[in-house]
């Protein structure tokens, strides 16, 4: 009746995703048939063989999914233990291990619903397709419009339940509806490429050079000469919300303009994801900061900045340095000196190099299995601190 490239043509002609009855339509109005009951009935089994089409429970329509691996559904019925798991795998965004609503972009937000407590009820229908939402405390509400991708705390962890928008007031409850079922997992693949690694001089607090702290040499040939470096602050939150970081780079001539910002070379910001080729930054990037342990000789990891923006070029601001990298004040860790025990190596047990001469690493261009190796244990350190 239906061949399997027919079938394809209506899905591309109804925009990617059609009902039994739209498909029955169009089936009967090019081929001049009347569709019968059983006819739909071979279309739903036909759709129910073939991998490339999915239900979406949220529009109740069938839908062309070729990557349906990108995707997390919510028949899926996947769980993640933590907030952080399910924003870093799904959202590739890296956030604090308490929230329940967080900023994705321009027309989403991420919504983890907590059980009732005494500030709020949260219900999930039975049958999944509306959310409700009321304060204890009545409180006007406006919406902003934004879609929701939410989640619910159930024993085994957090649940995807679908993308939902509001709907309507029903007194001072407030009711969303599920509009889809399936959210694209940018974190699976993306979040593995989004990061750097730097080498930069040893301090403890990098909040400035004081009698308290100072430049300990390492991270190029400008600190460890000097004695001072960008680097010093590069824990330092500033009033209007960011931390600026910085990384030393090679000179253009090292010997006549070392320390020149003028002659400083660019960090190369499609090495971290291709994406940013042609960019004049990175953004969403995990920023992992090393430095020389002194005594030992072993590079350490002794911070590092989530969701931050790494710039190709050296800004100019924050320090005579400038910078070259920048996020959120809330999104820049500084390890306790005590607690500085992630060794990262400059070369790897099997001979190959996790950095070479310059103070930046891309560890997913480098694409080694022991540096991948590694990296994988780096995230799953920093995730757990």
């Amino acid at each position: 009746m239906l061949s399997d490239y027919e079938l394809a043509y209506i899905f591309e002609y109804y925009g990617g995703s059609a009902s039994i009855d739209e498909i029955s339509l169009y089936y009967s109005q090019s081929h001049r048939m009347i569709v019968f009951p059983e006819h739909k009935a071979m279309i739903l089994q036909l759709l129910k063989a073939n991998a490339k089409y999915r239900f979406n429970s949220a529009f109740k329509k069938w839908e062309l999914c070729d990557t349906s691996d990108d995707y997390l559904c919510v028949s899926d019925m996947n769980y993640f233990k933590t907030i952080r798991e399910a924003m870093s795998y799904i959202f590739n965004k890296h956030v604090a291990s308490q929230g329940v609503f967080f900023h994705y972009n321009e027309l989403y937000d991420v919504w983890f619903p907590q059980p009732s407590n005494d500030k709020w009820i949260n219900e999930l229908s039975e049958d999944g397709q509306l959310w409700y939402e009321k304060p204890i405390d009545s409180k006007k509400y406006d919406s902003t419009g934004k879609l929701r991708y939410a989640f619910i705390k159930e024993k085994h962890g957090y649940r995807f339940t679908g993308v939902f928008k509001f709907l309507k007031m029903d007194g001072q409850t407030r009711v969303y509806e599920m509009v889809d079922d399936k959210v694209l997992i940018c974190g699976k693949k993306s979040y593995n490429m989004n990061m750097i690694i730097c080498n930069i001089a040893y301090m403890k607090y990098y909040k400035g050079i004081t009698d308290f702290d100072q430049i300990y040499g390492g991270g190029g040939k400008y600190p460890t000469q000097k004695k001072d470096g960008g680097e010093k602050k590069n824990f330092l939150p500033t009033s209007d919300g960011f931390t600026y970081g910085f990384v030393e780079t090679n000179y253009l001539d090292n010997k006549k303009h070392l320390g020149d910002p003028q002659y400083a070379k660019t960090i190369h910001v499609e090495n971290i994801n291709p994406v940013f080729k042609n960019k004049n930054e990175a953004t969403n990037v995990r920023v992992v900061f090393i430095s020389k342990l002194m005594g030992n000789g072993k590079h350490v990891v002794v911070g590092w900045y989530d969701n931050a923006i790494v710039f190709r070029k050296r800004q100019r601001g924050a320090n005579d340095f400038g910078y070259n990298i920048k996020c959120k004040n809330e999104d820049a860790h500084l390890i306790e000196e005590d607690k500085r025990i992630f060794n990262y190596p400059k070369k790897n047990e099997d001979g190959t190099y996790n950095f070479g001469q310059a103070n930046v690493s891309y560890p997913y261009d480098l694409n080694t299995s022991a540096t991948l190796k590694l990296v994988e244990k780096l995230n799953e350190y920093l995730n757990n601190l």
